[in-house]
């Protein structure tokens, strides 16, 4: 049958959306201290925050094709390909041209 696909999930988009504009107000990058949740976080120019994704996925490809299960050691985009993820969100906002 293949894995699950990915869902939303309000309650995590409201947590990451925050998350984003946070980050943004202070202008740092802040994880959240809960650990309820793994998270991916990072900044970038305006200009290239739309190929944060491609960016992250050639990254894991190139390094690990076997891409199967969820471990700290694997690389963020390794993790959100996880056959154990279930939820996905993500929360952008930008300030003085950074994302």
């Amino acid at each position: 049958m293949g894995n699950l696909p990915l869902s939303s999930n309000e309650k995590i988009i409201t947590l990451a959306q925050m998350g984003a504009e946070v980050m943004a107000s202070y202008q740092k990058i802040i994880s959240n201290k809960s650990k309820v949740f793994d998270e991916v976080i990072g900044s970038s120019e305006q200009e290239i925050g739309m190929y944060s994704v491609k960016i992250l996925f050639d990254n894991a490809y190139t390094r690990n094709k076997g891409i199967n299960r969820l471990s700290p050691t694997k690389t963020d985009f390794e993790r959100l390909l996880s056959k154990n993820q279930r939820f996905i969100a993500n929360g952008i906002a930008n300030k003085f041209k950074a994302v």
